[in-house]
């Protein structure tokens, strides 16, 4: 069960406890106390972002999970109940954290351990494999504006990926903007991101700096070369409208790389 605790100085919900001072995050077994003392959780860290650092977290027993900490007097609460707005198990969204903590120093929430960034297997994948991402990242879009939430840093260091689940999830919602609360809202830059992670997954590259900006911006167009692998017109003419910066919604994202996923089966 999901669940906010508020502390000053150590705390504990369910199987977790914390201790600020030292750092430790342990995972307690059972009531006794001579028990506790055999449930510590090591932690590696995994990166860091704008609003925080991701650790590794190894329980003595049952999966990894990952837990994001926020820097030191900040507060990461507002991504933690923005992913609770959003239906269990949605694609191409974050699946759900399992707790938050708060502390004077730094807030944290457990979450799922997934095995990377889209950026550490991009030249990995194969055109179909960058179509699926497409399409489950579209679908999360989608739910999110559906739920009226701007994401407003969409990269594809910010799109994580679970070998197992076969899963591409949007995640670090840091910068995130909801309409009743934001006067600013807007799903504009929400689209321009994505129409330049659209770019970088389809190439296999993220856009270089502005020195090499002609250079390719031609790689991007002999995309037209996508036509002769296959596709029928219909979805590769969408296919290169999005490239080329036709306004379209999240929806018409999601539509577009469907039918051309449906063509490559």
């Amino acid at each position: 069960m999901n669940q906010t605790i508020d502390s000053q100085t150590s705390f504990q919900v369910n199987y977790w406890q914390y201790d600020p001072k030292s750092g430790f995050l342990t995972r307690i077994k059972g009531q006794p106390l001579e028990e506790r003392i055999q449930s510590y959780t090591l932690t590696v860290f995994l990166g860091s972002g704008m609003s925080g650092d991701v650790y590794r977290c190894t329980p003595n027993s049952s999966r990894d999970k990952a837990i994001k900490f926020s820097m030191e007097g900040e507060s990461i609460k507002k991504e933690f109940e923005i992913s609770l707005l959003w239906p269990k198990d949605s694609i191409g969204l974050l699946i759900q954290p399992k707790a938050y903590f708060s502390n004077r120093l730094r807030d944290f929430f457990i979450m799922h351990l997934y095995d990377g960034n889209l950026r550490d297997i991009l030249e990995s994948l194969d055109l179909k494999n960058r179509v699926e991402v497409l399409c489950q990242i579209s679908q999360g879009l989608v739910t999110l504006h559906e739920l009226n939430i701007s994401h407003e840093d969409i990269h594809i260091q910010n799109i994580f990926y679970d070998k197992r689940k076969n899963r591409y999830d949007l995640a670090d919602f840091g910068l995130s903007k909801r309409k009743e609360t934001f006067n600013n809202f807007s799903l504009e830059n929400d689209l321009m991101f994505f129409y330049q992670v659209v770019e970088s997954i389809l190439i296999g590259c993220e856009p270089p700096g502005m020195s090499l900006l002609e250079p390719y911006k031609k790689r991007i167009n002999h995309l037209h070369d996508i036509q002769k692998i296959g596709f029928e017109e219909e979805p590769a003419r969408l296919l290169l409208e999005l490239i080329e910066g036709e306004d379209l919604t999240a929806r018409h994202y999601l539509e577009a790389f469907s039918k051309i996923k449906n063509l490559m089966k």
